[in-house]
């Protein structure tokens, strides 16, 4: 009778236990972070981070420039709603800290998950605060691949170089609006003749660079590099080109798309706070006036730097 009594004290106390460990064992509020660095520009980073349509690129299961994350649909699902959409009961936060020179930076994710009252709440809880620390490892290491390749954040792979080129012709036109295909080739076509009357040797691709004016006018300067020193002649001007380093960029498509390749050059300089040692220019790879499809065009977008 004893011995009944005693294993009905171990049962009770048994339960009592196994009741009392999710309270005593799991908090009310989990904290479930994972920190990652990703090596890239800050400034870039920092701005890739705040676009909803670069944040669909970088996620889990999504492919963008070669990359293909392979988190199935399933996990991904299950990350929108624990973490981006946000259940009632998560609360979601992204840390955010440079360093390294503004290289590199560390980014935080972390959330809040409350646990309830009922103890198989707080286990169930529990279970899903480890899932959802794998899948926020899986969503920083695709954002990690994606910030990291400079043709996300830019649109194009920028590397440096040394200009090859030392001797230039050119020539100035002014436009009321952005120059013409027409209107730059017969520019470029006059220094070509130049250089052909003169014996010379055309050495690479014409380079062009437009200022935009008053009232949408356009000033245009075309060079064509060449082998030696030619005298300079009524519109063609003669330039030493000292080589130099250079961030380059190859883009292809119409002019409005070079254009904007310029403007994410100079973003580019000021991201990596480099000094522009001389005018940024086009180099036309693609002869553009034989060519009537623009999205066949070939550009080189150039800046000399230190």
């Amino acid at each position: 009778m004893k011995s009944k009594k005693m294993w009905r004290l171990f049962a009770v106390l048994l339960v009592i236990l196994l009741v009392s460990l999710p309270y005593v064992l799991i908090p009310n509020t989990l904290l479930v972070a994972r920190v990652a660095v990703i090596h890239c520009n800050t400034d870039a980073g920092f701005r890739s981070l705040l676009k909803d349509r670069d944040r669909e690129r970088w996620w889990p299961a999504a492919a963008a420039d070669g990359y293909s994350f392979s988190v199935d649909e399933k996990l991904r699902r299950e990350l929108h709603g624990y973490l981006e959409k946000g259940r009632e009961r998560y609360r979601s936060k992204m840390f955010l800290l440079p360093i390294s020179k503004g290289d590199s930076f560390a980014i935080r994710w972390q959330c809040t998950m409350r646990t309830g009252l009922n103890p198989i709440s707080r286990l169930t809880r529990y279970r899903e605060a480890v899932h959802v620390a794998d899948i926020m490892t899986m969503a920083l290491s695709s954002m990690g691949h994606f910030l990291e390749d400079d043709r996300n954040l830019y649109g194009f792979h920028i590397r440096t170089v040394m200009s090859p080129d030392s001797a230039l012709i050119v020539t100035h036109f002014a436009t009321h609006g952005y120059p013409a295909t027409e209107e730059i080739y017969r520019n470029i076509g006059m220094l070509r003749k130049y250089i052909a009357a003169h014996g010379a040797r055309e050495t690479n691709y014409p380079m062009m660079h437009v200022s935009s004016g008053v009232n949408g006018g356009c000033a245009t300067e075309v060079a064509v590099p060449l082998d030696r020193e030619l005298p300079a002649s009524g519109r063609v001007e003669f330039r030493r080109f000292i080589p130099w380093k250079t961030l380059s960029g190859e883009i292809r498509g119409g002019a409005a798309t070079a254009e904007h390749a310029m403007q994410v050059l100079h973003q580019y300089v000021e991201d990596h706070q480099k000094t522009t040692m001389a005018m940024a220019f086009q180099s036309l790879v693609t002869d553009r006036d034989k060519e009537a499809d623009t999205s066949k065009w070939i550009t080189r977008v150039v800046v000399p730097v230190p």
